[in-house]
């Protein structure tokens, strides 16, 4: 029988002096618990972190997928999508799969700009984290893991956005 902490459970050593070390466990959504130092300074600054993405585009995506794009916003962005009649297989020399995330941050239209998860080979849909106000803010964060450009590069969100599909995402 398992007698130990739950899973989510954070345990800390505490010694006079030195401060508080985390050892082991996940930071649970309970807002009684510890949050960690790079919580506590991203708040500080303003940031709201949102999952890293896959990619980030290098030009518009009409370029970049060899087809006309378009965008329907869905419900004010919930379900927003940039459909194409190309494809979209490749993003900064990464080879995209469905589910992957992409900072689509080049368009003409810099309402149809923002965080995207591939879902075929020609829809892009509007993140689940980033299609609704206040989720799309002044103060958004997300880094790029990937890309022969923007490889390990972050990039914060500078335009306030009261309407999605009208606004800018800058």
């Amino acid at each position: 029988t398992y007698t130990g902490p739950s899973p989510t459970e954070v345990r800390a050593n505490f010694s006079a002096g030195t401060g508080i070390t985390i050892t082991s466990g996940d930071i649970a959504a309970d807002t009684t618990v510890m949050a960690t130092r790079q919580y506590v300074d991203d708040v500080a600054q303003g940031l709201n972190v949102h999952d890293s993405c896959n990619a980030a585009t290098t030009g518009t995506l009409a370029t970049l997928s060899s087809g006309t794009v378009t965008y329907n916003n869905g419900t004010s962005g919930v379900g927003a999508t940039l459909t194409t009649t190309g494809s979209y297989t490749t993003i900064d020399g990464v080879t995209l799969a469905d589910g992957m995330r992409i900072l689509v941050k080049n368009e003409v239209t810099a309402a149809n700009n923002g965080i995207y998860v591939r879902t075929s080979s020609t829809v892009l849909t509007r993140a689940t984290d980033f299609n609704s106000v206040p989720e799309i803010e002044a103060g958004d964060f997300t880094f790029v893991t990937a890309g022969t450009v923007y490889d390990n590069t972050g990039w914060v969100q500078t335009a306030t956005v009261v309407t999605i599909g009208t606004d800018p995402i800058d």
